[in-house]
């Protein structure tokens, strides 16, 4: 893959590389690379980071810490053939809301507080999970996943697509829920997957 040329003109670091396929090209070291790929030091080179397919998928698991059950999830094949376009598995959320990562259920009350996903946009995250160490119980559950394509997905909509799990509120603490997955990649001309990946 390409660096991203340095801005010569400007007056800001640039760095050069002393081997390599980019031997001698200068780039500059706090934006060395485009969107999806990653900078590779020892190659002084940029690394895709998010295989190059037209679709892709989630598959994977969904653990329930509160009644032990473990259930097995695909989801259909999505577009992912325009620059920038990403999947995500969505944090956890109450009431039309998107909870913090320690999140409690009485804020300054350690006793009632959650150990959650980071919110927000994380793109390519296949894997979420959540941690129930409150002894408050009753009240509305916590929902956490939800495949969100090119979007933060709230799992609590009508239209949420899977993985998603309901967390109840119990006195019972120390309880986990995951969701674990890898995203499959293929072209439009694939009748299977031909990559899969881990994610961010």
């Amino acid at each position: 893959m390409t660096l991203k040329p340095a801005d010569m003109e400007s007056c800001t670091p640039k760095a050069r590389c002393l081997g390599g396929t980019n031997n001698g090209i200068a780039y500059d070291p706090g934006d060395p690379c485009p969107a999806n790929s990653t900078f590779d030091p020892v190659a002084c080179d940029c690394i895709n980071s998010v295989p190059d397919y037209e679709q892709a998928r989630w598959t994977g698991t969904l653990t329930n810490g509160f009644d032990g059950t473990v259930s097995l999830y695909t989801s259909s094949w999505y577009d992912v053939s325009n620059e920038g376009d990403y999947m995500m598995i969505g944090g956890a959320w109450l009431r039309g809301l998107e909870l913090d990562a320690d999140y409690c259920d009485f804020p300054g009350i350690a006793s009632t507080c959650w150990s959650f996903p980071n919110p927000g946009i994380n793109k390519w995250r296949a894997t979420v999970v959540a941690v129930d160490n409150s002894i408050a119980f009753g009240g509305y559950s916590k929902y956490m996943g939800s495949l969100g394509i090119n979007q933060n997905p709230n799992p609590e909509t009508l239209s949420a697509n899977p993985p998603i799990l309901v967390m109840p509120n119990t006195s019972e603490t120390g309880v986990i829920y995951r969701i674990d997955g890898v995203w499959e990649f293929k072209n439009f001309s694939d009748s299977t997957p031909q990559a899969t990946w881990e994610g961010l």
